[in-house]
């Protein structure tokens, strides 16, 4: 079923005008954590990673002591970031919200989960709204590239003024 859905995308996307950017319409069910959602694309449920953000582990596991090795901070310093960085998505967020996705390249991770740009009704992309406040780090990962300076800079500018995370 995921094989055909994303042969469905993929033709979808192909067909839609160069001009306008493709965005497939999705129904929140939950956040997952603070880079990762459960969406609802018809009568299909996706995991969806956002593109171009890495968010801190909220529970421990092998990539929170990577981090905390990686970052020479505690593990609990890491979960406690990870816990802060979901919460911090789930107040841009509710349950039943109607989301839309914006695929890139790369449609999945190795993981299995859709890649994309999440954008809320009001056209704000939650991708950069979490660099922007300062609950993710930058993770650019080629061929997905296609906001990556816009990305940056709301990451550089929540480095510079201390938000979120960043704030000590």
């Amino acid at each position: 079923m995921r094989t055909l859905l994303l042969a469905l995308l993929t033709c979808v996307l192909s067909l839609t005008s160069v001009v306008a950017e493709p965005r497939t319409a999705c129904t929140l069910i939950r956040t997952v954590d603070g880079d990762t959602i459960k969406v609802r694309i018809g009568k299909i449920e996706e995991r969806v990673r956002m593109i171009g953000v890495d968010t801190p582990e909220k529970e421990p596991n092998e990539k929170a002591r990577r981090d905390a090795q990686r970052t020479h901070q505690d593990l609990k310093t890491i979960t406690t970031q990870g816990k802060a960085s979901w919460e911090h998505l789930n107040s841009l967020l509710r349950p039943g919200q109607a989301l839309l996705l914006e695929f890139d390249a790369g449609h999945t991770d190795r993981h299995g989960r859709l890649l994309a740009y999440v954008y809320t009704g009001s056209g704000t992309m939650l991708n950069e709204q979490m660099l922007r406040d300062g609950y993710a780090s930058l993770m650019t990962v080629p061929p997905n590239v296609r906001y990556a300076k816009r990305l940056a800079a709301a990451y550089a500018s929540a480095r510079a003024e201390k938000r979120g995370l960043w704030q000590h």
